[in-house]
């Protein structure tokens, strides 16, 4: 069995852990450097290969920040493990004049939620929880439980992980976070308990497994739970898991630390720019409240994009991670543009579609997640090549990484999937233009 994150947990402070599992062999050291869980691909394709993509790919984003007047944005993007692009442009601090870079870290929303899904699965790989089990101990410890028309009732992790455990998401937020003051708290809270006393003794929306109701506060229970199980605090679980990945930037949102390179935020106020206000993220730790830069998003893309195609998962089996992609019913949707959707265990998932007559789809199938955050706008969306699971040792397709820091900065998700897009296509040409020439070389 594979060294998880769970037991970096009582490593030395310095030690970082490298681990990666390859067919059946576990690679795993701890040293002092930085540690490397995806491989690349098994060949490497020289710069020239995706530069007209990068160029095509560039003049999109510019094209689309200049038109919302977005003050900075940093965008990675990875081919079949490969990180092929790199771009950013404008500033993490207008104040100041700091410019934007690939190392300029953020608030990634709602993306929190898809690393808070990994940890369980990979604390359920282990068997340190049971994804199928009722939390309702963790709440009767503290004299708690959850009511769904005034009778208590159980939930379980995957009831949470799924959105369907039937807690609320913000008040008043019929259409937009945006539009609740808890969206916008600045009130810090020590733990994820005490977090707990804003939504716990709200009735039930709906029975446990019946009916999606997209929450955060859904997975502020889930980081109670985790430090409940695991003794620690859900900053401590989180670093952990950031270390056993490679994950250097990736951290939960708290004020009073010192992180290098953090952006500043912005939001528009009749068309003028603002700083936004000051909030507390403690609330939403693990479903709305983690900070990463775009280099780090694309390389937790690429182990999920690997994970999805592998027999030999990175964060667990792949028979526990292809749970991510069983969806409930109620969770299939339509976005603003008629777009299909539907969400598994912290995982968006956009649905491939074709039009009439056409070949080629009219939308690629894709996963990942959208975060929007009190002065960010980010995505995570990961483009599988290969659609069937294989034993190869590198992920085969293409992942994009985006973070924006203006709040609500519209077509974020389409401006990704437009991304994607250019850099599959090229993908897809060029693997065609190697076959070819297999071919004619055996000719």
């Amino acid at each position: 069995m594979s060294i998880k994150f769970l037991r970096l947990l009582s490593y030395p402070a310095c030690a970082v852990l490298s681990t990666y599992q390859c067919s059946n062999t576990d690679y795993r050291s701890v040293d002092h450097g930085p540690s490397k869980v995806v491989p690349t691909s098994t060949y490497r394709h020289s710069p020239e290969v995706f530069s007209a993509a990068v160029v095509e790919a560039t003049k999109v984003a510019l094209q689309h920040m200049t038109k919302h007047g977005v003050p900075g944005f940093s965008l990675t993007v990875r081919v079949n493990g490969n990180k092929v692009m790199s771009t950013h442009d404008g500033f993490a601090d207008i104040e100041t004049f700091s410019v934007m870079t690939d190392k300029s870290v953020a608030r990634i929303g709602s993306i929190s939620k898809t690393v808070t899904a990994l940890m369980c699965l990979s604390l359920h790989d282990q068997g340190v929880i049971d994804l199928n089990l009722p939390i309702t101990s963790y709440l009767e410890k503290y004299g708690l439980s959850v009511k769904y028309q005034g009778k208590p009732v159980d939930i379980t992790f995957l009831h949470l992980l799924s959105h369907t455990a039937g807690i609320r998401h913000y008040k008043e937020a019929a259409s937009s976070d945006m539009e609740s003051e808890e969206f916008y708290s600045n009130k810090p809270y020590s733990s994820t308990r005490d977090a707990l006393d804003i939504f716990i003794h709200d009735e039930l929306l709906s029975e446990p497994g019946k009916q999606f109701h997209y929450t955060t506060f859904g997975y502020t229970l889930l980081g109670f739970v985790l430090e409940e199980v695991m003794n620690k605090k859900f900053e401590t679980i989180v670093k952990a898991f950031s270390n056993c990945y490679g994950l250097k930037s990736l951290q939960t949102d708290t004020n009073s630390d010192i992180v290098a390179n953090r952006c500043k935020y912005y939001c528009k106020k009749d068309s003028v720019l603002h700083n936004s206000p000051s909030v507390d993220n403690s609330l939403k730790f693990p479903g709305g409240g983690m900070l990463c830069n775009s280099v780090d998003l694309a390389l937790l893309g690429d182990m999920l994009l690997y994970s999805f195609q592998s027999n030999n998962g990175t964060f667990c089996s792949s028979e526990n991670f292809a749970k991510m992609f069983q969806v409930h019913e109620t969770s299939f949707h339509w976005d603003k543009n008629g777009i299909p959707n539907a969400y598994g265990l912290g995982l968006s998932i956009g649905i491939k579609i074709f039009v009439d007559g056409i070949n080629t789809p009219a939308r690629l199938f894709n996963f990942g997640h959208t975060g929007g955050a009190v002065g960010v706008t980010s995505c995570l969306l990961a483009f599988p090549s290969v659609d069937n699971i294989y034993d190869g040792k590198e992920a085969r397709g293409v992942v994009v990484a985006l973070i924006v820091n203006l709040e609500n900065c519209p077509g974020i998700r389409d401006l990704t999937e437009d991304i994607g897009r250019i850099f599959y296509e090229r993908l897809m040409e060029y693997e065609k233009e190697l076959e070819d020439e297999y071919t004619t070389f055996l000719l």
